[in-house]
């Protein structure tokens, strides 16, 4: 029999938004390598590549927003909300890879430059950055709350970042005839990319680790408990992260109450300001006279 105390949350992306991205994504790649092939252009067909890693990330996000609606268990007491969680450590992971292999292709294309059909690859590129910075904007707002949103987030707008590189680049090769400029656009975004991806592997490992939250001071958090009115003391502090929105608190409190009905208006008044103040949802306190 499942517990009682089931956790719900309000999703930051509806699953019609994700599987509406999901599919414009998969779409992109799928358009960039027929035109890529059709026009024998590895720069395009490269892209393609790049693109489908990402919808892989944005098709998993969509799936870990899914799981993590599954109802609580008797073995599952948090449901499946750390899902979301594992689901933004593995599309880190496929970043920081995806970015070490640009940069690794840039370097050797700079080193062997290789023609590129500047007005094939302005076109393509330039449909895709449109249709991922479509994209990028029915996710910017979910992605400053949700680190899962904002795996995706990244994703995209690497993909856009990308796609506007290879049309800069595209537009320098038909003014210069000079194809060096693709591998060193490559490389300039092959380092954004890895840049924003460790941030996001240290967030979600952060998370998994059961650290203290960022944007919580314990020192601040331990401070606002013991002045609150009729508690003496509070010790064995915990906070961690359950899932993106969901943070979680225990302690033990000793308060100068010696009936249970004070202690609970004491302890109703805890739940509130941690709830208000430092945005902690769920509160396990043991109070001790």
């Amino acid at each position: 029999m499942p517990p009682a105390n089931s956790h719900h949350f309000p999703a930051k992306v509806s699953h019609k938004t994700m599987g509406l991205i999901t599919f414009l994504t998969f779409s992109v790649v799928i358009g960039e390598l027929i035109v890529g092939y059709l026009a024998n252009s590895l720069a395009v067909i490269s892209d393609a590549a790049h693109n489908f890693a990402d919808a892989i990330a944005v098709a998993s996000s969509w799936y870990s927003m899914w799981i993590a609606e599954s109802p609580v268990t008797a073995k599952r007491t948090f449901g499946f909300h750390r899902t979301g969680i594992i689901a933004t450590f593995v599309n880190a992971l496929i970043l920081i890879v995806m970015a070490l292999i640009i940069c690794y292709e840039a370097y050797h294309r700079y080193l062997n430059p290789v023609a590129v059909e500047g007005m094939v690859v302005i076109i393509v590129a330039f449909c895709a950055a449109s249709v991922n910075l479509f994209n990028g904007m029915l996710l910017h707002k979910a992605s400053k709350e949700d680190i899962n949103i904002r795996s995706a987030f990244l994703h995209i707008i690497g993909d856009v970042a990308t796609a506007f590189g290879v049309v800069v680049a595209g537009i320098f090769i038909m003014l210069t005839d000079i194809s060096i400029i693709d591998p060193i656009v490559s490389f300039i975004v092959g380092v954004f990319i890895l840049w924003s991806s460790i941030g996001l592997l240290k967030d979600s490992v952060a998370v998994l680790m059961e650290g203290t939250p960022s944007n919580i001071n314990i020192e601040e958090l331990e401070q606002a408990i013991n002045s609150t009115p009729g508690v003496v003391r509070c010790y064995d502090l915990h906070v961690w992260v359950i899932t993106s929105g969901f943070i979680a608190c225990s302690f033990h409190l000793v308060t100068d109450k010696h009936t249970l009905k004070d202690s609970q208006t004491v302890l109703r008044s805890l739940e509130q300001e941690l709830a208000t103040k430092f945005n902690i949802t769920h509160t396990t306190i043991q109070i001790e006279t």
